[in-house]
């Protein structure tokens, strides 16, 4: 369980998210940090931390070219995002419900 916690928190650091979110639109496309920093508005070697992370928790796959890396997401990683941002959904209803539950009184 603390395995896939870990994994989950680097998903949701900073910028994790953000790029994850964005390689997912596009899952089976190879990228390079500069090509997703350029989509986001975010500097190079932001993104190229992100995917530091998320290599190292086993989230991405990385092919290297010469002197250029590729990335692309794992299964593993796709089915925590969707988990993530079902929980995510999940929890704003809830609370939307909550709030209407409230206000009849």
């Amino acid at each position: 369980m603390k395995d896939y916690r870990r994994k989950a928190s680097a998903i949701t650091s900073r910028n994790g998210l953000r790029v994850v979110k964005q390689m997912a639109e596009n899952p089976d496309e190879e990228i390079t940090p500069t090509q997703l920093g350029g989509i986001l508005g975010l500097r190079s070697p932001t993104v190229s931390q992100a995917f530091g992370i998320l290599e190292v928790n086993g989230l991405v796959n990385v092919r290297e070219e010469g002197r250029q890396r590729f990335y692309t997401l794992t299964k593993l990683c796709l089915h925590l995002v969707e988990t993530i941002l079902a929980f995510k959904e999940y929890k704003e209803n809830f609370e939307l419900e909550q709030e209407k539950e409230l206000e009849r009184f």
